[in-house]
């Protein structure tokens, strides 16, 4: 092992047996190689000294720490809680993040979703409002939670060409897919329902049935 003196910082240090080991840090080796092109004039963030051309927010480690610590004081955006907040947080608990950034990660977690099955949110809401944002096959709005949230209709489709058919609550979509997309075995377990819904005189024999619109 070779003494050697950093690319960045000019101090001596014990090169290893790599010659990539140029740096004496990965601070160093940071500051030197981060990609983000500096502006002449650049001040420090603390004592808003002029750095030059130094590729560094800080024109020395004690700015560094004075800027970082203590932490400041501050209100989470989600409860209200007054916290410490370090390197400029904006909820006291990794629970409020989720909570604050909840909506946004639905939508892109939806965005993805959508793009494996080949529709785009746009598509996803105007087939909503077309089904009045209920079941397309039992007429009925979704009732299933994640994390205390109603989910949102699934998107069904034809596992054999891939198109997409309609919007189904949890229950009728996992009905669906244990049955293989086979119509017969729907009629006969229609025939059976109906045997014996009237032979036990079932209150379910009374129900009104609503034709879903498939156009």
């Amino acid at each position: 092992m070779a003494i050697k003196q950093c690319k960045h910082c000019d101090e001596p240090f014990t090169q290893s047996k790599s010659p990539l080991h140029v740096y004496c840090c990965n601070r160093c080796s940071r500051l030197t190689n981060r990609p983000l092109k500096l502006q002449q004039g650049r001040r420090c963030l603390n004592c808003q000294v002029q750095l030059g051309g130094l590729k560094r927010f800080y024109c020395s480690d004690d700015c560094m720490k004075q800027w970082r610590w203590p932490p400041k004081r501050s209100s989470c955006k989600q409860c209200g809680k007054v916290f410490n907040a370090r390197y400029d947080r904006q909820c006291c608990s990794p629970e409020c993040k989720r909570e604050l950034h909840f909506d946004r990660n639905q939508i892109s977690n939806l965005r993805h979703k959508l793009k494996r099955k080949g529709i785009t949110v746009d598509v996803y809401n105007a087939m909503l409002d077309q089904q009045d944002h209920r079941c397309a096959i039992c007429r009925r709005n979704e009732t299933a939670t994640i994390n205390g949230k109603v989910k949102r209709l699934a998107v069904d489709h034809c596992h054999e060409s891939g198109q997409v058919r309609g919007l189904l609550c949890q229950r009728c979509n996992i009905v669906i897919g244990q049955l293989g997309d086979s119509w017969l075995t729907l009629e006969n377990a229609q025939e059976y329902l109906v045997y014996w819904h009237s032979k036990l005189k079932s209150s379910h024999q009374n129900e009104v049935r609503e034709t879903p619109s498939l156009n």
